[in-house]
């Protein structure tokens, strides 16, 4: 192509989204994990990294609000979303990554190993989001 004084039309340019969304994967014992896959998912976009040996990433996004979902395709760990406190199981208690004109950094969690459910009451136990009367 020959670019003159003249306008051309029929070229598209695609930039960079310009923010991201970071942090680190830790599991049992805050041992940094490797290829757990992170997705930011808002309501018109969705975005997925895999984390580096050291347990971190960094996921483009464009502004918007977001929830950041852990998955181990491995299956070692429960698939879990950021929580400002911890992480949840469900989206629906995951802590919402609002993204405006800066990068957000420390969105870590501890990934969660599987475990099994003995059957019975106990008062007062947290589960998950859940309250026990």
């Amino acid at each position: 192509m020959t670019l003159g004084s003249s306008d051309v039309s029929g070229i598209d340019v695609q930039l960079g989204t310009g923010h991201h969304i970071s942090g680190t994967a830790t599991g049992t014992g805050g041992t940094p994990l490797t290829s757990i896959q992170v997705d930011a998912d808002s309501s018109d976009y969705t975005s997925a990294v895999a984390t580096h040996p050291d347990g971190t990433y960094s996921v483009e996004v464009p502004a918007g609000t977001y929830a950041v979902k852990f998955l181990d395709t491995s299956g070692t760990y429960l698939t879990g979303y950021y929580r400002s406190d911890g992480i949840a199981v469900d989206a629906t208690w995951a802590t919402p990554v609002m993204v405006d004109t800066l990068d957000v950094g420390n969105i870590s969690v501890r990934m969660l190993v599987p475990w099994t459910l003995t059957l019975g009451r106990a008062r007062g136990t947290r589960l998950f989001g859940l309250r026990s009367p």
